[in-house]
């Protein structure tokens, strides 16, 4: 498939008939994908060959600025797969048509869950099911790609099954909690590819609220990729009352997962006695008002 990355205006049809045409206006492109030497669209390193693909664009290269960001390329419509999109269409732009239609009929590709990135239209309207995917867009200033200019309007599947599961570990409580409380959790990921780069920089955070004003809001990142699992420990100082205290796991929302509802652990901590004043500082603070008093009674009397 031709990339037009150097016509202003673009307009044309894909179909799954094969053969091509490289003109940049009022064109039709006829395929069965990549180009003509090869026979089908790809992905996951096999070939899609019950699946027909039907779309029209009508595309405007320029600049565009969305939500305070800039973002410029010329249009390309070239499928290629970016983790687990099989991206066709990437670009800056006015985008007058597109009409996308693209029919599973084999089940060859993982259930269908999006279109890969597109932001900035003015109207969308999505048919999304588990083998069949119909996109209907405009818009006078579309960027093709997501906020770190990556990936591409397409396909999107699941290529890898995520999900992110954290297993929160109660204390183990006496009758009085004195000092700092380890709060204990496992994360857990299920992952059908366990190198996917995404798998790196996985969020952990916990978030404690007590009666007598004990707050902490506190996250830091895990590195998951080919382990899956790893044990994580915060440290809390409530000092008293009753508190709650919740732990989640993908807390960035970065990882598109099958189940969202497994992510977090929630337990409320018993009412916990003020922690007591130790027997030296007892001393020290009875001497302190001793001190203090004397020092008023020397004033008085001079």
């Amino acid at each position: 498939m031709p990339t037009f990355s150097h016509c202003e205006v673009w307009q044309g049809r894909i179909t799954s008939i094969t053969g091509s045409s490289e003109s940049c206006v009022d064109s039709d492109i006829n395929m069965i994908g990549v180009a003509e030497e090869i026979k089908y669209l790809m992905f996951n390193g096999m070939p899609l060959e019950g699946s027909s693909l039907d779309a029209t664009f009508d595309l405007v290269y320029n600049p565009v600025n969305i939500s305070d960001n800039n973002f410029d390329e010329k249009w390309s419509i070239k499928p290629w797969q970016y983790n687990d999109i099989l991206v066709l269409l990437r670009g800056t732009g006015k985008v007058n048509v597109l009409n996308f239609t693209f029919n599973d009929t084999t089940s060859a590709l993982p259930e269908i869950i999006s279109y890969g990135y597109l932001q900035g239209y003015d109207n969308l309207s999505a048919i999304i099911q588990p083998h069949y995917l119909r996109v209907l867009a405009n818009g006078s200033s579309v960027a093709a790609m997501d906020g770190a200019e990556r990936g591409g309007f397409g396909i999107t599947s699941y290529v890898n099954l995520f999900n992110t599961r954290l297993h929160l570990i109660d204390p183990v409580w006496g009758i009085n909690v004195e000092g700092p409380i380890p709060i204990k959790a496992d994360v857990l990921i299920e992952a059908t590819n366990p190198a996917d780069t995404r798998l790196e920089n996985i969020s952990v955070c916990i978030n404690v609220s007590c009666s007598e004003g004990y707050r902490i809001d506190e996250r830091r990142y895990l590195n998951l990729s080919g382990t899956l699992s790893a044990p994580v420990e915060f440290t809390i100082m409530p000092q008293g009352g009753q508190c709650e205290v919740i732990t989640c796991v993908d807390c960035d929302n970065a990882i598109p997962e099958y189940n969202e509802s497994d992510n977090c652990g929630i337990i409320s901590l018993p009412n916990i006695a003020p922690v007591p004043i130790s027997r030296t500082a007892a001393l020290i603070l009875l001497v302190l008002l001793l001190t203090i008093g004397i020092f008023r009674i020397k004033k008085k009397l001079t």
